[in-house]
């Protein structure tokens, strides 16, 4: 049986078992379950202690069952919000899959309440890539080099192009965009004549993706 909130897909193996342990959890600890995964999503953040502290007389298998109960809960926010899901949709379709209607209800009424929220913060994250910190650059004119004796390339003065990147490697999500250990150094040399090809390449696809968004 294929679900909308699940992409128009058969629902995952894992994802049965873990929402036929999801019944078994009364509706009130659902609820802080839930306000615990949405602020996980939202800014990175999830306080386990508080969450096991309240399933502790409903999941017996301690933080094991409350990270699968987790996972379940962030599934299923998640995909509703990528697949723009309606909510009638998603209160069915969980109850469909053995989920009790009063935690559908609850479920439901979370996702709706932060479904703008979680989806402006889902399309930040799409097709992202390492923010770009800073860019330093520095022409040298190289008059003579043994490395290009040995490396038989045309004697004579020329030009050469040091460029340093700093890339942020940390995570969108509860990272520091502060320049530490989650940047990277990148540098490179080049000539001037390599210099003109990268430039030309990088434009023309600066236009071809300026085009599409038009």
């Amino acid at each position: 049986m294929r679900f909308r909130f699940c992409g128009d897909l058969d629902a995952p193996d894992w994802l049965l078992a873990e929402i036929f342990m999801l019944s078994k959890i009364p509706t009130e600890e659902i609820k802080v379950m839930l306000k615990e995964v949405i602020q996980y999503i939202l800014e990175g953040n999830i306080d386990l202690h508080n969450v096991t502290k309240a399933t502790s007389g409903s999941l017996e298998g301690g933080l094991s069952d409350t990270k699968g109960a987790i996972s379940c809960l962030h599934f299923c926010l998640v995909s509703s919000a990528k697949y723009d899901v309606e909510d009638s949709t998603l209160l069915v379709e969980t109850q469909q899959l053995g989920l009790p209607a009063p935690s559908a209800e609850a479920l439901t009424a979370a996702f709706a309440n932060a479904r703008e929220r979680l989806r402006e913060t889902l399309m930040k994250r799409s097709y992202q890539v390492n923010r770009l910190q800073s860019v330093e650059w520095r022409v040298d004119h190289v008059i003579a080099s043994s490395q290009r004796r040995e490396q038989a390339e045309p004697t004579g003065p020329r030009r050469e192009l040091h460029l340093k990147f700093v890339v942020d490697n940390s995570t969108p999500v509860g990272a520091s965009s502060e320049r530490g250990a989650a940047c990277e150094e990148l540098a490179m040399l080049m000539t001037e004549d390599k210099f003109q090809v990268l430039q030309f390449e990088l434009r023309k696809a600066k236009a071809q993706m300026a085009a599409l968004n038009s």
